[in-house]
């Protein structure tokens, strides 16, 4: 859009192109080396002239471990965070620990008993430079990488960009383990859990909209968003989705069954 332009904020996006629909090994081995979003990971960190600040759930890819030691090898201030449950021998983020890199490991919020979840830390995103983000679904792992349906977008800015400060924010926030401090760094353009800032927004998205509504989820268990979604339609507006088929069972009860 017009304040896109404005601030000189360039998109590009990238999809992942399975080509198969029961992936074999070799499949996923061919995938992966042959990934868009794998050699444009790579080349964004051999670009990188001061600084990579990196949030992942899950890395298990070699290309972009070997690009991220070469980075700190030249001098690149190098910065890791990975879920908590990545913290264990073996693991890519334990190895670039090992070689000096700065890696921190990050706890979720705890259950309230003993019968709750505990958070993640699911965020996927990078930095470089302080100007540049890629964020988008995917974990920098063989099936994240090569055959699930998965998104990155890269977004260019300039260095006072406050899309890519709002990330930076995130990110401080996620390093300090201050998990409710992701709220302070909401904005009108994007919102961090935890916290209810990503469902209100989605929520003001769904009500403003006039023609079309298309929605790609692994999983959509909020039945408030449901509602908003049937109500959308009960207004004229088209709504499709798609959904894991894996769970479709989640996808067929409460607000789901007055959707369909």
């Amino acid at each position: 859009g017009k304040a896109d332009e404005a601030a000189g904020r360039t998109f590009e996006v990238l999809l992942n192109e399975p080509h198969c629909d029961v992936c074999t090994t070799a499949d996923k081995d061919f995938l992966g080396a042959n990934s868009r979003i794998q050699s444009r990971m790579v080349s964004l960190i051999d670009s990188a002239q001061a600084s990579v600040d990196v949030a992942q759930f899950t890395f298990s890819r070699k290309p972009i471990e070997q690009a991220l030691k070469d980075a700190h090898s030249r001098g690149v201030r190098v910065r890791v965070t990975m879920d908590k449950g990545q913290d264990k021998s073996g693991s890519v983020a334990t190895r670039l620990k090992d070689a000096g890199l700065d890696v921190v490991f990050v706890q979720g919020n705890q259950p309230a008993n003993e019968n709750g979840h505990a958070g993640l830390q699911h965020a996927k995103y990078m930095i470089v430079d302080g100007n540049i983000l890629a964020t988008g679904s995917n974990n920098w792992s063989s099936t994240g990488i090569s055959f699930n349906e998965e998104n990155t977008i890269v977004v260019n800015g300039g260095q006072d960009d406050p899309l890519i400060a709002a990330f930076q924010c995130h990110w401080n926030a996620m390093r300090e383990s201050n998990l409710q401090g992701a709220t302070a760094c909401n904005t009108g353009a994007v919102r961090f859990s935890p916290g209810a800032g990503p469902r209100k927004l989605i929520r003001d998205e769904i009500r403003a909209a006039e023609r079309s509504i298309d929605v790609l989820m692994h999983h959509l268990t909020f039945g408030s968003l449901v509602k908003e979604l049937r109500k959308a339609a009960e207004r004229g507006v088209r709504v499709r989705l798609i959904v894991n088929a894996a769970d479709r069972a989640e996808h067929m009860k409460g607000e789901f069954k007055a959707l369909i």
